[in-house]
């Protein structure tokens, strides 16, 4: 891999992680990226309408080869990624070996409230899991991020969609 950082911005799908990254960026330059746009674009592929996940599993292995070939001109980047997916079999859990082969220096976890989250799905995709699916992601979402920064021995924060986007000073610690 290359020689950068990761702070990797978690949450579901709707919650606002590029948004926020997009906020991020302007503010101190670092590059973004989507893990699902990295994943795409090695695998020549597109995600499905509904949001769920086909092949979560070799699809790390498509992030890793895209994380491998990055080049960014910055020593930390932005990626907006799931530690927990929604696919055809129900949740599917990132294994944590596809964060063992990444330099993550930190993790934060965006959440918002799950019908408030439905509803900005509703309104942008036409189309959204129910608010009892996205609050049972997000709580998986977090579960593992913790788990994921204990073992892997990096910062963990957690921030609210409004909380992060009112004021950006808290992303310093991470950084």
């Amino acid at each position: 891999m290359s020689n950068f950082e990761i702070i990797f911005i978690s949450g579901v799908h709707g919650v606002g992680k590029s948004s926020l990254c997009s906020r991020i960026n302007q503010k101190f330059g670092l590059p973004f990226y989507s893990a699902s746009s990295l994943i795409r674009e090695v695998k020549k592929s597109e995600v499905d309408v509904n949001k769920q996940v086909v092949d979560a599993e070799n699809n790390q292995d498509y992030l890793i080869m895209a994380l491998d070939n990055l080049n960014p001109q910055s020593e930390k980047i932005l990626l907006d990624g799931h530690f927990c997916l929604n696919d055809s079999d129900g949740f599917f859990d990132i294994n944590i070996k596809t964060f063992q082969a990444m330099r993550l220096r930190s993790i934060l976890v965006l959440h918002d409230i799950a019908e408030k989250i439905h509803q900005r799905l509703l309104k942008r995709d036409g189309k959204s899991l129910s608010a009892e699916t996205i609050h049972s992601l997000q709580t998986r979402e977090l579960e593992l991020a913790k788990f994921t920064a204990n073992e892997l021995n990096v910062k963990l924060q957690t921030v609210s969609y409004e909380e992060a986007l009112e004021n950006l000073n808290w992303i310093e610690t991470l950084l």
